[in-house]
């Protein structure tokens, strides 16, 4: 039997808790792209990728507009990685902020929301820097 998505979502955590980089893309209603940095990622209970960051206002407005999106999840170390195509599912708040340090009054706002993304992956391929082919893994749902 080859793997499934689980197996691959609970190897992409373990990564991000590494060493790991996740990068979330996302793109406008026009279809301009923007890319986050995602601060970690989780498996929730009915098999979803949850990722959990302050996300910028940008990510947010993407995702009202457009809830398709790209979650790369990546060990610059081993060159080995993942990168998760889906839909966004829901966003759940996480934690606010109960304002900004003194000093920062006068800075661009900041996010306030600690907020988690949980997106229906909908196919897994694999990431790296040197040559891949970009076609999905041959991974079972489940």
């Amino acid at each position: 039997m080859g793997s499934t998505y689980t197996e691959k979502m609970k190897e992409a955590v373990r990564i991000a808790k590494g060493d790991g980089l996740v990068l979330v893309a996302t793109s406008d209603e026009r279809g301009t792209p923007h890319i986050g940095a995602g601060g970690g990622i989780e498996m929730e209970p009915d098999a979803k990728l949850a990722v959990t960051e302050w996300f910028c206002p940008t990510t947010l407005e993407n995702l009202t507009a457009d809830p398709a999106l790209s979650v790369v999840v990546w060990d610059r170390a081993t060159d080995e990685g993942y990168q998760f195509l889906g839909r966004l599912e829901r966003i759940q708040d996480m934690g606010v902020l109960d304002g900004l340090a003194p000093g920062e009054e006068n800075e661009p706002p900041l996010p306030q929301v600690l907020r988690k993304l949980v997106i229906e992956v909908e196919e897994v391929l694999a990431f790296k820097r040197g040559p891949h082919s970009d076609s999905a893994l041959q991974v079972e749902r489940g």
